[in-house]
């Protein structure tokens, strides 16, 4: 029995350290790039809509630059070839998603591997600084 139990622990030891090890690794320092798939209601900055009340479906290609990681809370910017915004956000405690915002949106991010992860914005037409709403994904590859 205490074989058993000293087996037991041993293997629930590991286990924990191997979770330890894989959340140590995930760092988004660095600078990604993608394209952001989306829907764009009205005049966005980022994207080229010309009318308040046109609904266009855009790809925008987008480069996002992490400057700082400290644990689960990163900082940094975004930019398109319109605009750039600075960014802060932090990473759930599993360390594959978490959240981000930047001047007027909110974005859900999933971490994917060491060098991709996905990033979904958002924000409404009342919360934009130009009276915009924005639905988009971007699929991040790290460079």
């Amino acid at each position: 029995m205490k074989l058993l139990m000293n087996f037991i622990s041993a293997l629930c030891m590991g286990f924990f350290c191997m979770v330890a090890t894989a959340s140590d690794d995930v760092t988004l320092v660095g600078t990604w790039k993608g394209v952001a798939h989306g829907a764009i209601m009205g005049i966005d900055t980022h994207h080229e809509g010309k009318t308040k009340d046109e609904i266009k479906h855009v790809k925008t290609p987008f480069t996002a630059v992490i400057e700082k990681q400290e644990g689960r809370s990163f900082s940094g910017y975004h930019f398109s070839s319109h605009r750039r915004e600075n960014m802060i956000g932090a990473l759930r405690v599993d360390m594959k998603s978490g959240i981000a915002v930047d001047s007027d949106g909110i974005m859900l991010i999933d971490v994917i591997d060491k060098n991709h992860f996905e990033l979904c914005y958002a924000h409404a037409p009342e919360n934009s600084k130009q009276g915009s709403g924005v639905a988009a994904c971007v699929d991040y590859t790290r460079q």
